[in-house]
């Protein structure tokens, strides 16, 4: 194919406003039909909410949260309620 099904922004970055010009990039690509779905790994809360109000057309339709028998989660992680 010439698109990509998934592609994800990996972390929340260094500050708000980087998060949101790579989701407008993110967006952009996805506009031209190279990316199919955009979603997000590692975001709490906050992040998400943030995002999904700076970009309430195009929330992130997955969320990657780190889980497994040595990392049960952190307190904020995001849950599917969060997602608008």
């Amino acid at each position: 194919t010439d698109y990509l099904d998934l592609y994800m922004l990996h972390s929340v970055g260094p500050s708000q406003s980087t998060r949101i010009e790579a989701w407008r990039e993110m967006i952009a690509l996805r506009r031209q039909g190279q990316i199919r779905h955009i979603g997000v790994s590692n975001f709490g809360v906050t992040e998400l909410r943030q995002l999904s109000a700076a970009f309430p057309d195009f929330p992130p339709m997955t969320l990657q949260s780190k889980f497994n028998p040595y990392h049960r989660g952190r307190t904020g992680n995001a849950a599917a309620e969060d997602f608008p």
